[in-house]
């Protein structure tokens, strides 16, 4: 399972419709690459906010826009696992500023890190993000499986429970504090955070309770 990504998209941009015929404003085409993005169509998304960043440049000379497509861009291309290129967009988004457009890429970049194997420049990037906005949960959630992937499974379970704190329904937070437990041979605790991520309709987490002949 991947780091969590995120998306961008200003909803109030939406309503706008002032482009000319036939032709799709900027929201539309940051909601469509979106939509691609999240159905898997990783090519047609980045044609889609490609055309996004020219609209912003061009028509609407809206800078916060152009980072917010930017750092888009860069979650496709982390998500197709070509990480300089998604680390180079993410690069762009910073130059146009705003803190929701740089916590979007600070987070893309430790995921890009973090793939790669580099845990600690990861872990630099999401306390970036943390810096910006405490309570962004996907940040502590990030974090945790960074220290899970470096061997450091107290340290996971404190940001796993972070993320929680802020999001109660994190299925993935409790699904991987069951893997942390199943590391440290703790049994019931394992099947304690199984049974919680299986409650919140965690696939993996039923299957694994079904394996062990548990319901729950």
């Amino acid at each position: 399972m991947k780091r969590a990504l995120s998306f961008l998209i200003f909803t109030s941009l939406i309503v706008m419709m002032n482009c000319s015929k036939g032709k799709k404003n900027g929201a539309e085409l940051m909601n469509d690459g979106g939509l691609y993005l999240y159905a898997g169509h990783y090519d047609k998304a980045i044609e889609c906010f490609e055309e996004a960043i020219n609209y912003f440049k061009k028509v609407e000379n809206d800078p916060k826009m152009v980072g917010a497509a930017y750092a888009n861009l860069g979650t496709v291309y982390c998500e197709k696992k070509d990480y300089n290129r998604a680390l180079e967009c993410c690069e762009e988004a910073l130059k146009y500023g705003g803190d929701t457009v740089c916590a979007a890429a600070f987070l893309t970049m430790g995921a890009a890190y973090g793939e790669q194997g580099y845990f600690d420049k990861e872990i630099e990037y999401y306390h970036k993000v943390i810096n910006i906005d405490p309570n962004d949960e996907t940040a502590y959630y990030n974090m945790g499986r960074a220290y899970f992937s470096k061997g450091d499974y107290d340290k996971a379970i404190e940001f796993y429970n972070k993320a929680i704190e802020i999001d109660p329904d994190y299925m993935d937070a409790y699904y991987f504090l069951s893997e942390v437990h199943h590391r440290k041979g703790e049994k019931e605790k394992e099947i304690e955070y199984l049974k919680r991520a299986a409650q919140l309709g965690h696939k993996k987490a039923q299957e694994k309770l079904s394996d062990y002949g548990l319901s729950w």
